[in-house]
């Protein structure tokens, strides 16, 4: 439950986050409920400081989904605003293609692909919103606790109301060459950012790498991005090379690349993993249920439903429902003639609805942590009795 009103009092600073188009971010924990968020602070004095922060809370708003980072709360503090968000346990996807760098090539292009897939998701989800992001990099794309990745930092965010946007802003080695010659931006300037993304996750290094800006700047103005290796299959190498293209109109759009058979492919996989999580963690939680342990030898046992008579792997007899032994002769003898009116059989429905409560418990806590799919569905009769 969240508290109804918040302010800067109401947090605990861990410590200082880096990247950010606007502003500090920090890693908070709310005192009251110790729930970790990021905490973002932006002046709001000045009038032109007013109107990026209302545009970029207004973008958040709009975009709220499982594809970007949610804004929890706002509040204005003396002459800063402040927006909490979503914390990313596992940071920004420059941590990521540090560590992608260590794994066997085949592995790598495979979490690749897995990446793009939910990169390009996300940034459809923008698109088709008519919000273009203006600043896509590593640092602006964010990794969960369960590994999927989310859009974040949405304060160069903007409505493509025309053909393009006449504005030059965001990171200048992410931008795309048009964006330098013709001070115009568009969707297919995003679609530049994320080919150059995915090179660096593949490589470890950016595709118009030189001594300084400037001569980045260059390279991108004429095209000259390093070749791939060749380790990279044909398919990935042809989709990078169109997205990086200098002539914005011959690079896909998000709709053209979800439409490739790898990118379907690797999330049905997904889908596939995730499924099988999912289940698991149902089979968990019933086990959790109908699994006992026999109190004089810590014996695992299958409890039946409605069933008090226990005979567990040791070869105790004892009752359930008062935890006292018993031989083979006298046990029925205790059912029958029981001063704690112990029952050989109860209402085996209460056992059931707390199976049941168990099952549909885990599918709410494991899809609170598998955001991007929370679709997904398993029948809970197959682990939960009616």
């Amino acid at each position: 439950m969240q508290p109804q009103k918040v302010g800067y009092d109401s947090f605990e600073i861990i410590e200082e986050l880096e990247g950010g188009a606007q502003g500090r971010t920090f890693h908070v924990k709310l005192i009251e409920t110790g729930v970790p968020y990021a905490m973002k602070r932006i002046n709001y004095l000045k009038k032109e400081d007013k109107e990026r922060a209302e545009k970029e809370i207004s973008q958040m708003k709009k975009l709220e989904s499982k594809f970007t980072v949610k804004l929890t709360f706002s509040f204005r503090d003396r002459t800063d605003i402040y927006l909490v968000t979503d914390y990313c346990e596992k940071g920004d996807l420059r941590k990521v293609i540090t560590e992608l760098q260590t794994l066997p090539e085949e592995e790598r292009v495979i979490r690749v692909w897995t990446i793009l897939e939910q990169t390009i998701k996300a940034l459809d989800f923008l698109h088709c919103n008519g919000v273009i992001h203006r600043d896509i990099k590593p640092a602006n794309i964010f990794v969960m606790i369960d590994g999927s990745v989310k859009l974040g930092d949405f304060g160069l965010a903007r409505d493509l109301e025309g053909n393009y946007y006449a504005k030059e802003e965001g990171t200048k080695i992410y931008m795309a060459a048009e964006v330098f010659m013709f001070k115009r931006m568009d969707y297919s300037t995003d679609i530049f950012a994320i080919g150059i993304i995915t090179t660096e996750l593949l490589t470890g290094h950016h595709p118009f790498e030189a001594p300084n800006e400037q001569a980045m700047i260059e390279k991108i103005k004429s095209g000259q991005h390093s070749e791939l290796p060749e380790f990279v299959p044909k398919e990935l190498k042809d989709l990078i090379t169109a997205m990086l293209s200098l002539d914005a109109q011959k690079r896909p759009s998000t709709q053209q690349i979800m439409q490739l058979d790898t990118i379907k492919m690797h999330h049905k996989m997904q889908e596939e993993e995730k499924t099988k999580s999912l289940r698991q963690a149902v089979i968990d939680a019933v086990e959790g249920i109908l699994i006992h342990y026999c109190p004089r030898c810590n014996l695992p046992f299958y409890k039946d439903l409605g069933g008090n008579l226990i005979r567990c792997l040791c070869s105790c007899i004892w009752c359930y429902s008062c935890g006292k032994e018993y031989d083979k002769k006298s046990i029925y003898d205790h059912f029958e003639k029981s001063p704690t009116n112990c029952k050989l059989f109860d209402d085996e429905l209460t056992d059931k609805r707390c199976i049941r409560e168990a099952a549909e418990k885990a599918v709410r806590d494991w899809k609170a942590k598998n955001s991007d799919f929370t679709y997904l569905t398993i029948d809970i009769n197959e682990f939960a009795p009616q």
